[in-house]
Parts: C-alpha cells; sequence; structure tokens
C-alpha cells in the first residue's frame, strides 16, 4: 500500500557478492578513489563500533550508493546495514532489498514517522546495524547550500548514544582520461541540544563545511593531500601507446609539470 514501508530484505551474503561488484564496477570506471590523507582511520572506527551507527553522505550522482556498497566491501562488511530509498523504485529493483534497502515514500507527511519507527524496530533486530542515508534527499550540485530532511535528525534525537560519520563526496577530472573519487570522512560530534531541530541545523552546517574543504584539496590537484584507496594505477594514454611510449624507453602516460606561482603567466 502507498504509504507504508516496503522492508528490506537483509542477506548477508547477497549484500557482500553485490558490495564486490560494486567494487569492481568503480575500479573498472574510474581511475582512483582518493580519501583526505589521515581519514581513512575513519572507516577502521566504524568497523569496529559494536553498536548502531549511521553513516552519512551528500548526494550529488548516481554514483553514491556504488561508493556505500563499495565502502563496505573495503572496510565494513562486518556491518549489517540498512538504507531508505524511494519507494517507487525500490519496487522497480527488488533485489536491493536483500542489500538492507527499504523503501518509503519521501514526499508524505507520514512517512518520516514511519521511517523512523521501522528504523528503530530494525535496530534492534540486525546484528551491528547501521543506517546509511544521503540526507539531502536528491541529487544536489556540491557548490550549492547543504538542506537535510529531517529523517537522520530524526533517528539520531532519538538514539542519543548512536555515533555518526559524514562522508563528503565529489568527483572529477585530475590527469587521466577517466574520473575520480574524492572522498573525506570523520565522526560527527553532537550538538549541544540532541533535539531534532538541533541535528537538523548541525548537520546541514557541517555537510557544507566538509564540502567546501573537501572542494578545496580537491581543486589543489595534489594527490599528497590524499590516500588512494581504489585504483591510481598511474595515468594512462591507450594501452597500445602506452606500450610504444615503453619499447622507447619512455614513460607511459601523462606526467606533470609544475611551476612556481607568478603573477605574469608568461614568465
Amino acid at each position: 500500500m502507498s504509504g507504508e514501508i516496503l522492508p528490506d530484505a537483509w542477506n548477508a551474503r547477497f549484500a557482500n557478492m553485490v558490495s564486490w561488484y560494486a567494487t569492481k564496477l568503480i575500479g573498472k570506471k574510474f581511475h582512483a578513489v582518493r580519501v583526505l590523507a589521515g581519514n581513512r582511520a575513519a572507516f577502521d572506527d566504524i568497523a569496529r563500533e559494536p553498536h548502531p551507527s549511521m553513516l552519512i553522505m551528500n548526494h550529488c550522482s548516481w554514483w553514491d550508493p556504488m561508493i556505500m556498497l563499495a565502502l563496505r566491501h573495503l572496510y565494513f562488511k562486518n556491518r549489517t546495514n540498512i538504507t531508505p530509498m524511494d519507494r517507487t523504485q525500490l519496487e522497480r529493483f527488488q533485489f536491493l532489498r536483500k542489500c538492507g534497502l527499504f523503501g518509503i515514500d519521501p514526499d508524505r507527511a507520514e512517512s518520516l514517522a514511519l521511517m523512523t519507527e521501522y528504523v528503530q524496530k530494525r535496530l534492534g533486530e540486525l546484528p551491528r546495524p547501521m543506517i546509511s542515508l544521503t540526507p539531502q534527499g536528491r541529487f544536489v550540485d556540491i557548490r550549492n547550500e547543504v538542506r537535510p530532511r529531517p529523517g537522520a535528525s530524526a533517528i539520531l534525537s532519538r538514539n542519543t548514544g548512536m555515533r555518526a560519520w559524514r562522508i563528503s563526496c565529489e568527483y572529477g577530472f585530475w590527469q587521466d582520461q577517466r574520473p575520480e573519487i574524492f572522498l573525506s570522512v570523520a565522526e560527527i560530534a553532537p550538538p549541544a541540544t540532541c533535539s531534532t531541530a538541533s541535528w537538523q541545523r548541525h548537520l546541514g552546517d557541517v555537510m557544507e563545511s566538509h564540502q567546501r574543504l573537501l572542494a578545496e584539496a580537491v581543486k589543489s590537484r595534489d594527490p599528497n593531500l590524499f590516500e588512494s584507496i581504489l585504483g591510481d594505477r598511474g595515468n594512462k594514454i591507450h594501452p597500445l601507446y602506452d606500450l610504444w611510449l615503453r619499447a622507447r624507453g619512455k614513460k607511459p602516460g601523462i606526467e606533470l609539470k609544475h611551476r612556481l606561482a607568478s603573477d605574469n603567466p608568461l614568465r
């Protein structure tokens, strides 16, 4: 019935298989997945956390859920995951329910209460549960203001001991012909008052400020600011041309040449 929750059908073996596939797909379509230097330890914290927890990511691309699945494969296969999805879309892709996706009607007024109750129930049923959300609820350009929907805030205000991590994500091109994925991750300290409204403002501020910090690092094009967690096997041009360059004793791919900044671009 429209308006009701379409429940997940979590299956760990199936989720592991899909997570593996997502990792392979990202490795094929992207040159590299990079995380800000020093941030990778947060993934280990998520894996070790024994209690229910939350992952929050901005939503700018079709690839976002694939990234969540790939991160699960790489770092926290030991966690059970549930994720809300538009019910209409989930009805078309029912197999995703086995990966922990459950369906909601995001534009119906009663959906917030239904989702909160459903999540509360599943947190008590599943082993080491984790809920992953993109609280913006729709694709939003990273340069736009972050306005999260209240679902994540309602869950966090009800579970005052729940730890939450935010993942900032951006896609871009550097030197390779394929795009790259850039991430930053850190735990979110709770606001002074753990009400839904306080969490709502806090999440918006945290997500937006960290998106800006990540954007500055991406704009620098400095690989030393990042750590590669997938891919990054050198900047290649074409397999045959790279082979020809090697046969001539030259390095394949594109090399970067840096020079000192100058007020005069011709100097």
